[in-house]
């Protein structure tokens, strides 16, 4: 008998995205909106690749911040301004590689309202 060989998943692409947009840099508006939906789930993106926050990262706005939502803000906001990556491609696929196509899909919404 041949033993079939199991692959990894591949990392998950958002690939509903106009090249157009892919680079553009995400606004703040998106971004906090975005940090109110995240809730708990800011930790798993922040230490993302895409994003690259670490544990200590996390610990420390853990500390300085009371909530999530908090938290999330300002995680975000920090990598929107230090990252120079701040655009809808990565935010977009980082929200994809934790399984939140759906926030995803709604950061992009939210874009073409902020026009």
């Amino acid at each position: 008998t041949k033993k079939e060989k199991i692959s990894p998943p591949p990392k998950a692409v958002f690939t509903e995205i106009d090249p157009a947009v892919k680079d553009e840099a995400v606004t703040r508006a998106v971004l906090f909106e975005m940090g109110k939906l995240l809730g708990s789930a800011w930790v798993s993106f922040a230490i993302t690749q895409r994003i690259g926050f670490t544990l200590d990262d996390v610990s420390v706005l853990r500390r300085r911040y009371n909530t999530d939502e908090e938290r999330a803000k300002a995680m975000l906001l920090i990598w929107l301004e230090q990252s120079g990556e701040g655009n809808y491609g990565t935010l977009c696929s980082a929200l994809a590689d934790i399984g939140r196509k759906d926030l995803a899909k709604k950061a992009l919404e939210m874009r073409k309202d902020h026009l």
